[in-house]
């Protein structure tokens, strides 16, 4: 079976291998409700700078991108806990057209620093249950934007 590709049609359906054939596809476009979003002027972090690295590099790295977090996230912050599964949305943009590895984003302090900021009560898959990683190169600046959507299981 061969890759799946929009369809001409519509914006909603994907077509599954030859497109001269009728066998397509649903995709779940219900309508999620943003929670939250705010942007980190930073250019993100990737694992590759710390592989290698002694642990004092490591640990001023995670606790840089807490502070980063916090100073963000400041006003967002919720009276209570979100008691619903969350999506979280990473988007990576760089102001370079060089590409660059979504994959190797280093943003574990940054959802630690959201479950301390009380914007959930944890980070099992029970409170953020789908973490999605995207990279936009060629950007006006070098930036990292957290969102938050309620997760909706398809």
């Amino acid at each position: 079976m061969g890759h799946a590709r929009p369809h001409r049609g519509g914006s909603n359906r994907f077509v599954l291998g030859n497109p001269n054939r009728n066998f397509t596809r649903k995709i779940n476009m219900q309508t999620k409700r943003e929670l939250f979003r705010f942007v980190i002027p930073i250019k993100a972090t990737s694992w590759n700078t710390l592989v290698g690295a002694n642990r004092w590099h490591c640990s001023r790295t995670r606790d840089f991108w807490k502070q980063a977090t916090i100073y963000a996230a400041r006003k967002l912050r919720p009276k209570q806990p979100y008691n619903i599964p969350v999506r979280l949305v990473f988007e990576a943009h760089w102001r370079t057209k060089r590409a660059h590895d979504c994959d190797n984003l280093f943003v574990k302090p940054i959802i630690d620093q959201l479950k301390m900021d009380r914007f959930f009560h944890d980070d099992s898959t029970r409170f953020v249950s789908e973490v999605v990683l995207r990279g936009l190169t060629d950007q006006a600046e070098d930036s990292l934007t957290v969102i938050a959507y309620e997760y909706i299981p398809e």
